[in-house]
């Protein structure tokens, strides 16, 4: 399963410069 850091490096990656705006979301799918 993907780790929240990597999650988060994925989003970055998809939304390049912009703000990753479902953290929420994904904190909510990993909790």
């Amino acid at each position: 399963m993907i780790k929240g850091l990597e999650l988060k490096r994925v989003c970055y990656l998809m939304t390049k410069e912009v703000a990753c705006w479902d953290e929420n979301l994904m904190e909510a799918l990993l909790s």
